[in-house]
């Protein structure tokens, strides 16, 4: 659900300063003698988005209204903690991370936060009267808590890799009397990728890479910062230097429930694009221009415009 709801507001790209009727009679470019006009220029947005752009604004004002109608209208708060969510889950806790990803696709930290305000409401309606139960919730803590709830082990390792089983014994037997070599020996030798960096893979979690490196990785009986003897895996052997460990995290389940909690309701949840369709009635919507009366699916109107409504708490745009 979260996907469901998230994906249909947030994804779409922030387009702003499209005005559909502009009567501007400024000009915005000139090539040569010519000018575009602001009038050519806005006429050439709404042709390209014109329709999908519209119906998504009113789809957006939509769950804004009925949000503050049911008292579910996203607070500063929670839009707050939501975006924080994202830092951490997904730009590495690091805010700066985040602000680049939105400068690569023309849009600020307060963008986000508007398209946010959209999703977290949408989200609150759609989960509003979904339940789940303790069993559900520890069901669910079983399957997840040492992947999607938990935080796998990690290494960080370096390596020098060699299809040759007789080169590979040959570097080794190098380390062994000069360990100090491993980056140099890496570097002119190893036959994969990492050869550059001297064999550095630098951190990954458990079960990211062949089963036989990482059974010398993990194991706890092989000492940090020692030089492994090769071991074979489909790629090659593997010379191997383990340079830190972490051990893997596994939550309390009373620490992680509300979580749980929110994930389970999000899964049961109607679609956004059902939801929208609900919430869509309770609103009275006037389309203007004609060519647009379409986008909403509505009912003919003898004005020439369109008036979609059904009885319940309606507004007026």
């Amino acid at each position: 659900m979260k996907k469901a709801i998230a994906g249909a507001v947030i994804g779409a790209a922030v387009v702003g300063g499209i005005w559909f009727f502009s009567n501007a009679e400024g000009n915005v470019a000139t090539v040569g003698n010519t000018n575009i006009s602001e009038e050519q220029f806005y006429s050439k947005l709404e042709q390209a988005g014109g329709k999908d752009t519209l119906k998504r604004m009113i789809e957006e004002q939509v769950v804004l209204n009925q949000g503050k109608s049911l008292g579910l209208l996203a607070t500063d708060a929670e839009i707050d903690k939501e975006i924080q969510t994202i830092i951490d889950e997904r730009f590495e806790k690091d805010k700066a991370k985040l602000e680049a990803a939105l400068k690569q696709s023309n849009m600020t930290l307060d963008d986000l936060k508007r398209e946010m305000k959209i999703s977290v409401t949408a989200k609150k309606i759609a989960t509003k009267d979904i339940t789940v139960s303790d069993d559900e919730i520890k069901e669910y803590y079983e399957q997840n808590k040492a992947s999607t709830l938990g935080t796998p082990a990690k290494a960080k390792a370096k390596h020098i890799l060699i299809k040759d089983e007789g080169k590979a014994n040959e570097i080794y037997k190098q380390l062994q009397a000069n360990p100090a070599d491993f980056e140099k020996l890496a570097k002119e030798h190893s036959e994969d990728s990492s050869k550059d960096l001297g064999g550095d893979l630098g951190e990954f979690p458990k079960g990211t890479m062949v089963s036989e490196f990482e059974a010398v990785v993990f194991n706890k009986d092989v000492k940090l910062n020692e030089v492994q003897k090769p071991v074979k895996s489909e790629f090659g052997y593997h010379i191997i230097k383990v340079e830190s460990r972490t051990d893997a995290v596994v939550p309390k389940l009373e620490d992680v429930k509300g979580k749980i909690a929110d994930t389970l309701k999000e899964q049961k949840a109607k679609p956004f694009t059902d939801l929208i369709t609900e919430l869509t009635a309770k609103e009275k919507i006037k389309i203007s221009k004609q060519e647009y009366k379409d986008i909403m699916d509505p009912a003919p109107a003898g004005d020439g415009s369109t008036d979609t409504h059904t009885e319940g708490d309606g507004h007026n745009h």
